[in-house]
C-alpha cells in the first residue's frame, strides 16, 4: 500500500531527505514517494505551501497557480526542510534531513504551531540552497 503522495516527494526521491513515514512505489515503472500517515501528510502539505508562499518573491514566482519549475521545487523542498531542521536542532543541521517527520514534530513542539514558525529564516535557506550545478 503506497499511501498518499508525499508533499516532499522530490526531496525524498533525491535521497537528501528521508522520513519514517515515506514509502516508495511504482506507477508504470516510475518510482514515486508516498506517505503512510494522514497526519504527517497534512502537516507536510501545510509546510510545503508555507515554504512556497514565503519564498515566492525571492524565487520570482508571480502567479499562485503557475507551474513551478523542477529546480525551484527542489530548492523549496530541500532548502526549506534544511532550514527548518536548522531552526529546531541545536547542532549544525548538515546537508541532509534524516527524518522529515521528526523535524516537523520538533518544530511543532518548539513553536506551538506550524503557523508560528519564523518562515523568514527558512527562506534564507531556500535561497541559499544549491543543487548539483551549484
Amino acid at each position: 500500500m503506497p499511501g498518499i503522495a508525499c508533499p516532499f516527494a522530490k526531496a525524498i526521491m533525491s535521497t537528501q531527505c528521508s522520513c519514517e513515514y515515506s514509502t516508495r512505489f511504482l506507477i508504470a515503472e516510475r518510482e514515486h514517494a508516498g506517505c503512510v500517515s494522514e497526519t504527517a501528510h497534512t502537516n507536510c502539505e501545510f509546510l510545503l505551501e508555507s515554504f512556497k508562499e514565503n519564498s515566492r518573491f525571492v524565487l520570482k514566482l508571480t502567479a499562485t497557480n503557475e507551474e513551478i519549475p523542477h529546480g525551484k521545487q527542489m530548492r523549496i523542498q530541500i532548502g526549506g526542510l534544511l532550514g527548518l531542521q536548522k531552526l529546531v536542532q541545536d547542532n549544525e543541521a548538515g546537508s541532509q534531513v534524516q527524518n522529515v517527520h521528526a523535524v516537523v514534530q520538533s518544530a511543532f513542539e518548539k513553536y506551538g504551531s506550524l503557523k508560528n514558525i519564523p518562515f523568514n529564516e527558512i527562506v534564507k535557506s531556500i535561497t541559499g540552497w544549491k543543487g548539483r550545478r551549484g
